[in-house]
């Protein structure tokens, strides 16, 4: 499910706020949505991406490509529509409050960050999160300054398919959820260090010794 077809489409790259309103407002009905964002840092609440985020704008969107060119301040609202289903987003400043936003999205299937940041170079899944993932099947980290991946003993990702790193060479920790996770067919690494690889085969080897010998590992030196 790599790719979602879904229509209308919309491709939409812009540096003003009012013209980003005018033209979703006369489209409630969007189901898929390619958006960049450019050159807006000096203006105050970002609300090109409230406007962009708020759900009861964009309430039937099921695909959304996000990709800003400029820091989201932290206070921001980050309102994803509960009908999303496909998910990228890229340069994105990921805080704990956006993150917890992604999670709890009730339908998403696939997400992609590209190029984010975490706070303190940090993922942590927390236990007290109850609805952490629960359909996702494909996951993709791509470029992440990222360095501890972690999670409580529960299994956060209880649909998850398919894992994809590319370029994630600072990682250090990935979630003990992965070892056990019964539904995992292929773990993929990209452009990514020796240590990545080692925390891999880890994984591979406790889903081997826990009866799960069809799960592929898929280790490439160069980035793709």
């Amino acid at each position: 499910m790599d790719e979602l077809n879904l229509k209308p489409f919309i491709y939409l790259v812009t540096f003003s706020y009012d013209r980003v309103e005018r033209v979703l407002k006369k489209f409630p009905n969007l189901r898929a949505l390619k958006f960049q964002l450019c050159g807006l840092d000096n203006h105050d609440g970002d609300p090109v991406v409230q406007a962009v985020m708020v759900h009861d704008i964009l309430t039937q969107l099921e695909s959304l490509f996000f990709y800003q060119h400029v820091n989201l301040k932290p206070e921001v609202e980050f309102c994803l529509p509960a009908k999303l289903k496909k998910l990228t987003l890229g340069s994105f400043k990921l805080t704990a409050r956006i993150l917890s936003g992604i999670r709890k999205l009730p339908n998403l299937e696939y997400l992609n960050l590209k190029g984010t940041e975490s706070d303190g170079y940090t993922w942590r899944m927390e236990e007290e999160e109850e609805e952490q993932f629960s359909k996702l099947r494909i996951l993709k980290l791509e470029s992440q300054s990222l360095r501890f991946w972690s999670d409580s003993d529960d299994d956060q990702f209880g649909s998850l398919e398919k894992l994809v790193l590319s370029g994630c060479s600072d990682l250090e920790e990935m979630p003990c959820c992965l070892e056990n996770n019964t539904t995992l067919q292929m773990i993929k690494t990209t452009g990514c260090r020796s240590t990545v690889t080692d925390l891999v085969k880890k994984i591979e080897e406790v889903q081997t010794d826990n009866g799960n010998s069809n799960l592929k590992i898929i280790i490439s030196k160069e980035s793709s």
